[in-house]
């Protein structure tokens, strides 16, 4: 199994992401380094998603010069580098579309009047807006609720950005960062002031092959960043190897099926499920 492989197998299941969007070398590297695994997952949740009446949009249709961002992982930027997921070393990037880029989720489902998330490789708005101080970037992140239209916003000549997203359970919460180069995330201010902790629906790991105990204490972690007073991520390991017999939540997707896109559809679409979305 090649990237190239997985790359054909996430086009058929998502074409959306593969007509504006540039991927940079995401297909190309080894499968081990698991990023092409991890988009085909995505891939397939938006594809199960959309099968189950689901409106997508992608909120980088709407910021077109930040499409070369797409793969960049949700995180706001600590420094002015390359982050990974995406080959950036010899491209001149302006600091602020990385501000954007990291506060826009890759996709936003809509149905019955419920909208959901999905970011990757970190939940922004939870490290802006709670006092928990982490570290660890979960694969795919799946929330309630979504970005206000027309935020992220540059504001200041260039120098701050303004952030809002609405969760239906906690409100708008909104706040603003200075675009620098810091060793701290540059926040100014955030309403509520004192902070909050929105709510994490569903947290993917993703692994072509994990061991049981590193997969056990990740997803642990996971529990214990984005558990609140009100709410309890529901935690899932979708892997290349088998740890099915384990107490994980975890799925199953054999290399050698004759039906990869197949499995990883019903991986999706139970998932999907057990969150509550189907």
């Amino acid at each position: 199994m090649t990237g190239h492989e997985l790359r054909s197998i996430a086009q058929k299941l998502a074409p959306q992401l593969f007509s504006s969007y540039d991927w940079s070398d995401i297909w190309e590297r080894p499968i081990e380094n698991g990023s092409s695994y991890e988009w085909t997952m995505i891939a397939a949740l938006i594809n199960q998603a959309e099968a189950n009446g689901y409106k997508l949009s992608f909120p980088y249709d709407t910021w077109p010069y930040l499409r070369q961002l797409f793969t960049l992982r949700n995180e706001v930027p600590f420094q002015y580098a390359a982050q990974a997921g995406h080959s950036l070393e010899d491209q001149e990037v302006p600091l602020s579309e990385k501000f954007e880029a990291s506060l826009l989720p890759k996709v936003i489902l809509q149905k019955d009047g419920k909208t959901y998330s999905i970011f990757t490789e970190g939940f922004p708005y939870h490290k802006l807006m709670s006092s928990k101080s982490y570290t660890e970037r979960p694969d795919i992140v799946v929330v309630e609720g979504q970005t206000i239209v027309n935020f992220p916003s540059i504001v200041g000549e260039g120098t701050r950005i303004n952030f809002a997203f609405d969760q239906e359970s906690i409100g708008t919460i909104t706040g603003q960062l200075r675009i620098i180069t810091s060793a701290v995330i540059p926040l100014t201010k955030r309403e509520p002031a004192t902070g909050c902790e929105p709510n994490v629906l569903g947290v993917i790991e993703t692994s072509v092959n994990k061991t049981y105990l590193k997969a056990s204490a990740q997803l642990a972690r996971y529990n214990e960043i984005f558990s609140n007073n009100q709410s309890a991520p529901k935690l899932y390991l979708v892997s290349g190897n088998n740890l099915k017999s384990s107490d994980l939540d975890s799925y199953f997707t054999d290399f050698s099926s004759n039906d990869l896109s197949g499995e990883f559809k019903s991986t999706a679409h139970n998932i999907l499920l057990s969150m509550g979305l189907i």
